[in-house]
């Protein structure tokens, strides 16, 4: 098939992998809809029943769904009403922060607050690059910041990060007074080898093999040469790959995500609401990983050199003296 039929191919499940993408949102912000409604009302009926860490917990899962003053409002009133007060503080803070012209929202959020906090201790925490905390132990949120302010009780309390960057940072421990700020600063530190390249050397039998082949010489130096203009189709190839990867990546995923959700019907357990987080974090990353790498891919093919010919050589690396070789000749 020659070069013409590749590139329709290509443009053809390109689309496809970005029609996909866009779908698949679409179809996950409806369900998202769904549930949050069905969280809703089941954390309606747990506060009825005061089971008020239930119903807590189901108004959170609910504005992790579809975010709203009123599902966060609740949250924070059903955990002040379970006396769990530094959840119902940190709620508190985050109610402030995202709306802060909701007049019920602030009203609620500086009671609790005023109520609460002179027998907490206030964190403050910056990573220096995004980052979710573990607070003894339990992840504290699963949405990334740099900037995380939360509270807990007075007494020592160990926090952790994990960096988006997969970097590292050493858990600090914190020994926390009543009525009292903290401020943290976790900085990653990415371990990483150099990358070391064997350097290329002349040698006197490599110079008198070359001089003895004449014109034959040429072949045992590395060619960047590109014929016209353009990026080679190497680019666009293993773009395509990647986003067709992605995305069935990102189908499984979701697969998973759904049948999490089943389980967590069936048997409502914090560990299986955390780890439905966790899942529903790796989907979304997954989506948005796919939707890039597709946009990308599509780019590619308005810049792409589709006239290249067998006579180029793009990369040729030969081990020279007595007749050795080991290299990469012609064009992709």
């Amino acid at each position: 098939m020659g070069y013409q039929g590749l590139e329709r191919i290509f443009r053809h499940v390109a689309s496809c992998v970005v029609v996909i993408c866009i779908c698949a949102s679409g179809l996950a912000l409806a369900d998202n809809r769904t549930g949050a409604a069905k969280a809703y009302a089941k954390a309606q009926s747990a506060e009825l029943s005061e089971d008020f860490s239930r119903a807590a917990a189901l108004y959170e899962m609910a504005y992790r769904m579809k975010p709203s003053a009123a599902a966060l409002r609740s949250a924070t009133k059903a955990r002040y009403a379970a006396k769990e007060f530094s959840a119902a503080a940190t709620l508190s803070e985050e109610l402030l922060r995202n709306y802060p012209d909701d007049k019920s929202s602030t009203s609620i959020a500086d009671q609790i607050l005023s109520a609460t906090t002179p027998s907490l201790t206030r964190l403050e925490v910056e990573c220096s690059t995004t980052c979710v905390l573990q607070v003894n132990g339990v992840v504290l949120s699963v949405v990334s910041a740099t900037e995380h302010i939360f509270y807990v009780s007075p007494g020592p309390t160990e926090i952790a990060a994990d960096f988006d960057n997969d970097g590292t940072a050493a858990p600090q421990r914190v020994d926390g007074v009543a009525d009292t700020t903290v401020k943290l600063s976790l900085v990653s530190k990415v371990e990483a080898e150099p990358l070391l390249l064997p350097a290329i050397t002349s040698s006197p039998a490599l110079e008198q093999n070359e001089a003895g082949l004449g014109e034959r010489a040429d072949v045992r130096r590395v060619s960047s040469s590109r014929n016209g203009g353009g990026i080679s189709k190497v680019w666009f190839v293993t773009g395509a790959v990647l986003t067709v990867g992605l995305g069935g990546a990102t189908v499984w995923s979701g697969l998973d995500v759904l049948d999490s959700n089943k389980q967590y019907k069936r048997s409502p357990t914090q560990e299986r609401l955390d780890d439905g987080r966790s899942k529903e974090l790796r989907t979304n990353v997954l989506i948005g990983a796919t939707s890039v790498f597709a946009i990308a891919t599509v780019a590619t093919i308005f810049v792409t050199n589709w006239s290249e010919h067998g006579e180029q050589q793009p990369l040729q690396v030969f081990i020279g003296g007595g007749g050795g070789a080991l290299g990469y000749v012609g064009s992709f």
